[in-house]
């Protein structure tokens, strides 16, 4: 009853959306479609070379993608249900939900907002099998159906163009289709006062207050408070020192544990011009150590991001994060009720030139699970190349290698991922894609090595 009391609500959230547009009159965009696919695969349950079966699968992904765009509203509602068919084993045949909808709505400019998520995706529920994170297709019990909603109505004034505070209230869930999984309550409370940036100031700083309240559904609550300010003191028009400290607590229930203590960041900020930016802080917390790093640089061809970064999260909280545009699909968190402290390091380089774009990524992830000893770390490379052959056919490439260790399991994994596709543009509507995707495991436990080959053949259409 619970699980379909929260669908209700995810139904209620996409229906906000949609109807505010009848409110504030955006521009609506429909897009229908359908894709119809074939695949072949070597390998349906990821199992060693000596036991594998093959399969071939069909499946039929109907879709509806509805925006709406105006000086109030920002709205966005794609929903793609994905139906599959296997030929041999039939028994696993199954409609998985996928829902991206978001709305971000202006009841009064300069006052009053709100922000309103709903989303339904499917994610492996552990890293103990040898289940890729982002693969309906093969057959496995390690995978569940995770619906998450968020609400963050805001109150936001800028005062004269030199100042603007904030306050803002969110409460977000995350439900599981996995009865063995706790479902996961958020609620968070913000204010906060700052100046707003300028070359011209000399002085820029931010006050803020910050409660969060985790509740699983399991009995084990994770509650944050954090209170601190912010000064940037600008020595020159590129050359800012920075500095911030405050009091942060973290209490865990109901093992009534608590890690607390202030906490101090010093840096600075280069900027010498508008496409180069280099941001570096380093201080102490509560557990030792920590820093921030955001180096970016960009010309005309080339652009690069290299960021460093350590956090409280939980397993839950990611799946939110996708509606921002930030890919989560080979890094989020076994899933687990309780809290990570994560460190993250990322270098991101895209190049551009004529027809084709290049992208390569490199990732570090270390997370340690509080109130236990158990560990999770996620290394890896990616590379991604887009080579437009003509203006209706696409090559792509990416070939990816991670290795894994998973969180509380005595073992590492070395995973691999080639993907080759072809995508070509039949008439105003319609494409075909095919492709090849290989997937290698080579794991220290044998029981979970893997390889397995898929081909895939694709027909969309899109009624614009």
């Amino acid at each position: 009853m619970a699980l379909n009391n929260f669908y209700l609500r995810s139904l209620a959230v996409s229906y906000l959306c949609v109807t505010s547009d009848i409110v504030f009159g955006a521009n609506w965009d429909f897009t229908p479609s359908i894709l119809v696919g074939q695949r072949y695969t070597d390998n349906i349950f990821l199992e060693p070379d000596d036991i594998k079966s093959s399969e071939s699968i069909s499946e039929v992904i109907p879709g509806i993608r509805i925006t709406g765009e105006s000086q109030a509203l920002n709205l966005l509602f794609d929903y793609r249900p994905q139906a599959i068919y296997y030929r041999e084993q039939d028994e696993f045949n199954d409609i998985y939900h996928n829902l991206d909808s978001l709305a971000n709505i202006v009841f009064a400019d300069n006052l009053f907002y709100l922000d309103a998520v709903a989303q339904i995706n499917q994610q492996p529920t552990s890293r103990s099998s040898s289940l890729p994170p982002d693969d309906n297709i093969t057959i496995s019990s390690d995978r569940t159906q995770v619906t998450t909603t968020s609400i963050s109505p805001y109150f936001k004034r800028n005062f004269a163009n030199d100042y603007e505070g904030l306050i803002r209230y969110r409460q977000s869930r995350a439900v599981y289709d996995d009865s063995t999984l706790a479902n996961n309550k958020d609620r968070q409370f913000i204010v906060q006062f700052n100046t707003l940036s300028s070359r011209q100031r000399t002085l820029e700083w931010k006050a803020l207050y910050d409660k969060r309240k985790n509740e699983f559904d399991d009995g084990f609550e994770w509650e944050r408070e954090h209170s601190g300010a912010e000064i940037g003191f600008r020595l020159s028009s590129t050359f800012t020192l920075l500095t911030n400290g405050g009091y942060e607590s973290n209490e865990y229930r109901p093992a009534n544990v608590k890690d607390s203590g202030s906490y101090w960041l010093a840096g600075f900020r280069w900027q010498p011009g508008t496409r180069t930016s280099l941001t570096m802080r380093v201080g102490d917390r509560f557990f030792g150590r920590t820093g921030q790093f955001e180096l970016s640089h960009s010309s005309r061809r080339w652009s690069i991001l290299m960021t460093y970064d350590d956090s409280f999260t939980n397993s839950s909280e990611g799946y939110l994060n996708t509606q921002d545009g930030e890919d989560n699909g080979q890094v989020t968190p076994t899933v687990v009720a309780g809290v990570f402290l994560e460190r993250k390091a990322e270098i991101n380089l895209n190049r551009s030139y004529s027809k084709t774009v290049f992208n390569i990524r490199l990732y570090d992830i270390d997370r340690e699970l509080q109130l236990s000893t158990d560990t999770e770390t996620i290394t890896g490379a990616e590379l991604k190349w887009d080579w437009s052959i003509t203006q209706k056919s696409l090559f792509n490439i990416l070939l990816r290698k991670q290795n894994v260790q998973p969180l509380g399991i005595v073992r590492e994994d070395k995973d691999s991922t080639i993907e080759l596709g072809y995508g070509y543009r039949i008439g105003r509507n319609g494409s075909v894609n095919i492709s090849y995707l290989n997937q290698k495991r080579s794991s220290s436990n044998a029981l979970s090595n893997y390889e397995q080959n898929m081909y895939i053949l694709n027909y969309v259409y899109e009624l614009d």
